[in-house]
């Protein structure tokens, strides 16, 4: 059925979810989105290192240090800009703030072009699920519930498992959702 790899291990029982669950998966999440935009910075690098050479020349051109030095700020704050909400998500999960709600699966979307999400992170998102009271959660391309013995599954698990008028435990922060469990696969223990 194209869930990671072809196939659920077991159809029949739900595994079990805690806080703790959640937290340590959406901070593995945040730490490998902050991971995943580093190379933002070897552009900014490559400019620090221009303007340090054109600090050593007696009459460096100042087009090309004003060049620099914009390029230099735009790939600094580009790497801030896509960093800062997994910066305040990891926040928030270690000072226990996130927020779990239950909600109904209203719309599915697929081919969400590769684009910013709310918070302006560029990642590769081809699957929208639009919730009832919540709004929407973008499904990014990698592994999700990777902790399971039962349910890992990949992007393309997760849109295919849900269905119209499911009901999903969602993890929320500052009142967007941040990650969806299917309660068909997942039962919230507190």
């Amino acid at each position: 059925n194209g869930l990671n790899g072809g196939f659920m291990k077991e159809h029949n029982k739900k595994e079990i979810l805690t806080q703790q669950i959640i937290n340590k998966e959406i901070k593995k999440i945040c730490i490998y989105d902050l991971i995943s935009v580093t190379p933002v910075l070897f552009p900014a690098l490559v400019m620090a290192f221009g303007l340090y050479i054109s600090s050593l020349m007696e009459k460096p051109p100042i087009i090309l240090i004003v060049f620099m030095g914009a390029l230099l700020i735009f790939f600094v704050f580009l790497y801030i800009f896509s960093s800062l909400d997994s910066l305040k998500i990891l926040y928030k999960t270690t000072k226990d703030k996130l927020i779990i709600v239950n909600d109904v699966l209203i719309e599915k979307k697929e081919k969400i072009d590769f684009g910013p999400t709310q918070a302006g992170v560029f990642f590769n998102k081809p699957y929208c699920l639009k919730f009832m009271s919540k709004g929407e959660y973008f499904i990014v391309k990698r592994d999700y519930y990777k902790w399971s013995s039962k349910y890992p599954l990949n992007a393309d698990g997760v849109y295919r498992y849900s269905n119209i008028d499911d009901e999903f435990y969602l993890v929320m922060c500052n009142k967007r959702i941040i990650m969806a469990y299917s309660t068909k696969l997942f039962e919230l223990m507190d």
